[in-house]
Protein backbone atom coordinates (compact mmCIF):
# COMPACT_ATOMS: atom_id res chain seq x y z
CA UNK A 1 0.00 0.00 0.00
CA UNK A 2 1.34 3.44 -0.90
CA UNK A 3 0.79 5.47 2.29
CA UNK A 4 1.81 8.74 0.69
CA UNK A 5 -1.55 8.88 -1.11
CA UNK A 6 -3.77 6.77 1.14
CA UNK A 7 -6.52 8.00 3.45
CA UNK A 8 -8.30 5.98 6.07
CA UNK A 9 -10.64 6.79 8.91
CA UNK A 10 -13.89 5.93 10.55
CA UNK A 11 -15.35 5.15 13.91
CA UNK A 12 -13.55 1.85 14.39
CA UNK A 13 -11.33 1.37 17.41
CA UNK A 14 -8.65 -0.55 15.50
CA UNK A 15 -8.00 -0.67 11.79
CA UNK A 16 -5.02 -2.56 10.39
CA UNK A 17 -3.55 -0.55 7.56
CA UNK A 18 -0.02 -1.75 6.89
CA UNK A 19 2.55 -0.39 4.51
CA UNK A 20 5.86 1.41 4.83
CA UNK A 21 6.53 4.82 3.33
CA UNK A 22 9.89 6.10 2.06
CA UNK A 23 11.11 7.06 5.57
CA UNK A 24 10.52 3.58 6.97
CA UNK A 25 7.55 4.64 9.12
CA UNK A 26 4.93 1.95 9.40
CA UNK A 27 1.40 3.00 10.38
CA UNK A 28 -0.17 -0.09 11.89
CA UNK A 29 -3.44 1.28 13.23
CA UNK A 30 -5.37 4.27 14.36
CA UNK A 31 -7.76 4.75 17.24
CA UNK A 32 -10.95 6.76 17.52
CA UNK A 33 -12.34 7.89 20.85
CA UNK A 34 -15.97 8.96 21.10
CA UNK A 35 -17.23 10.86 24.14
CA UNK A 36 -21.03 10.67 24.07
CA UNK A 37 -21.41 13.07 27.00
CA UNK A 38 -21.05 16.31 25.03
CA UNK A 39 -22.06 19.39 26.96
CA UNK A 40 -24.94 21.40 25.50
CA UNK A 41 -25.12 25.16 25.64
CA UNK A 42 -27.60 26.66 28.09
CA UNK A 43 -27.69 29.96 26.20
CA UNK A 44 -31.24 30.47 24.78
CA UNK A 45 -29.80 32.50 21.86
CA UNK A 46 -27.87 29.40 20.77
CA UNK A 47 -30.94 27.15 20.74
CA UNK A 48 -30.80 26.72 16.96
CA UNK A 49 -27.28 25.30 17.15
CA UNK A 50 -26.60 21.64 17.88
CA UNK A 51 -23.35 20.13 19.10
CA UNK A 52 -21.44 16.99 18.19
CA UNK A 53 -19.86 14.85 20.93
CA UNK A 54 -16.18 15.39 21.65
CA UNK A 55 -14.37 12.98 19.28
CA UNK A 56 -10.69 12.10 19.09
CA UNK A 57 -8.63 10.56 16.29
CA UNK A 58 -5.19 9.11 17.07
CA UNK A 59 -2.58 7.90 14.60
CA UNK A 60 0.01 5.51 16.05
CA UNK A 61 3.18 4.98 14.03
CA UNK A 62 5.54 2.01 14.28
CA UNK A 63 8.83 1.11 12.64
CA UNK A 64 9.22 -1.99 10.47
CA UNK A 65 10.33 -4.06 13.50
CA UNK A 66 7.21 -3.20 15.51
CA UNK A 67 8.73 -0.56 17.78
CA UNK A 68 6.34 2.28 18.64
CA UNK A 69 7.67 5.59 17.25
CA UNK A 70 5.07 8.20 18.12
CA UNK A 71 1.36 9.04 18.55
CA UNK A 72 -0.40 12.01 16.99
CA UNK A 73 -3.94 13.04 17.86
CA UNK A 74 -6.60 15.64 17.13
CA UNK A 75 -9.72 16.10 19.26
CA UNK A 76 -12.77 18.30 18.58
CA UNK A 77 -16.43 19.01 19.02
CA UNK A 78 -18.44 21.08 16.57
CA UNK A 79 -21.47 23.42 16.49
CA UNK A 80 -23.78 23.06 13.50
CA UNK A 81 -27.20 24.34 12.43
CA UNK A 82 -27.81 22.93 8.95
CA UNK A 83 -26.32 25.87 7.05
CA UNK A 84 -23.11 26.60 8.96
CA UNK A 85 -20.58 24.72 11.10
CA UNK A 86 -18.09 26.00 13.71
CA UNK A 87 -15.42 24.45 15.90
CA UNK A 88 -16.66 24.44 19.51
CA UNK A 89 -13.55 22.83 21.06
CA UNK A 90 -10.22 21.71 19.60
CA UNK A 91 -7.05 20.04 20.86
CA UNK A 92 -4.09 18.17 19.46
CA UNK A 93 -0.74 16.80 20.57
CA UNK A 94 1.93 14.18 19.98
CA UNK A 95 4.03 11.82 22.07
CA UNK A 96 7.38 10.36 21.04
CA UNK A 97 8.55 6.95 22.29
CA UNK A 98 11.93 5.25 22.74
CA UNK A 99 12.05 3.74 19.23
CA UNK A 100 11.29 7.16 17.77
CA UNK A 101 14.47 8.65 19.25
CA UNK A 102 16.24 8.57 15.86
CA UNK A 103 13.48 10.72 14.35
CA UNK A 104 13.50 14.49 14.23
CA UNK A 105 9.85 15.39 14.85
CA UNK A 106 8.69 18.96 14.25
CA UNK A 107 5.08 19.81 15.14
CA UNK A 108 3.71 21.91 12.29
CA UNK A 109 0.14 22.35 13.62
CA UNK A 110 -1.45 20.90 16.76
CA UNK A 111 -5.23 21.10 17.12
CA UNK A 112 -5.54 23.77 14.43
CA UNK A 113 -8.92 24.65 12.91
CA UNK A 114 -9.58 25.06 9.19
CA UNK A 115 -12.78 25.63 7.21
CA UNK A 116 -12.58 24.15 3.70
CA UNK A 117 -15.33 24.72 1.13
CA UNK A 118 -15.46 21.87 -1.39
CA UNK A 119 -17.88 22.09 -4.33
CA UNK A 120 -19.99 24.60 -2.38
CA UNK A 121 -20.22 22.48 0.79
CA UNK A 122 -18.88 23.95 4.04
CA UNK A 123 -16.83 21.84 6.44
CA UNK A 124 -15.04 22.52 9.73
CA UNK A 125 -11.93 20.52 10.52
CA UNK A 126 -9.40 20.25 13.33
CA UNK A 127 -6.06 18.72 12.46
CA UNK A 128 -2.63 17.99 13.87
CA UNK A 129 0.35 17.72 11.53
CA UNK A 130 3.95 16.58 12.09
CA UNK A 131 7.01 16.83 9.87
CA UNK A 132 9.17 13.75 10.50
CA UNK A 133 12.80 13.36 9.41
CA UNK A 134 14.58 10.03 9.70
CA UNK A 135 18.09 10.91 10.88
CA UNK A 136 21.18 8.71 10.81
CA UNK A 137 23.92 10.18 12.94
CA UNK A 138 26.35 10.10 15.84
CA UNK A 139 26.49 12.87 18.47
CA UNK A 140 26.49 16.24 16.68
CA UNK A 141 26.53 14.94 13.09
CA UNK A 142 23.33 13.70 11.46
CA UNK A 143 22.18 13.01 7.92
CA UNK A 144 18.50 13.09 7.04
CA UNK A 145 17.69 9.99 4.98
CA UNK A 146 13.95 10.55 4.54
CA UNK A 147 11.12 12.94 5.29
CA UNK A 148 7.35 12.64 5.72
CA UNK A 149 4.48 14.83 6.83
CA UNK A 150 1.78 13.03 8.81
CA UNK A 151 -1.67 14.45 9.53
CA UNK A 152 -4.56 13.42 11.76
CA UNK A 153 -7.90 15.15 11.17
CA UNK A 154 -11.43 15.25 12.48
CA UNK A 155 -14.16 17.25 10.78
CA UNK A 156 -17.87 17.94 10.58
CA UNK A 157 -20.42 18.86 7.95
CA UNK A 158 -23.18 21.46 8.41
CA UNK A 159 -25.51 18.54 9.24
CA UNK A 160 -23.28 17.36 12.13
CA UNK A 161 -21.82 14.30 10.38
CA UNK A 162 -18.34 13.72 11.81
CA UNK A 163 -15.50 12.19 9.80
CA UNK A 164 -11.95 11.28 10.86
CA UNK A 165 -8.74 10.18 9.24
CA UNK A 166 -4.98 9.74 9.28
CA UNK A 167 -2.87 10.36 6.20
CA UNK A 168 0.69 10.86 5.05
CA UNK A 169 0.70 14.14 3.11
Amino acid sequence: MNLSKSFFGGGILLSIVGGVDETGIFILHHEALNDSKAEKSLNPMAASWSYTPNDRETGICYNALGGKLFDLYASASFQYNGSDVKVAQSDGDRKQYFFGATLKIDPVNMGTSRFPVIEGYIYAEVYSRLKVDTVLGIKWFGVSIGQSTIEVEIGSTVAGNVYKGVKVV
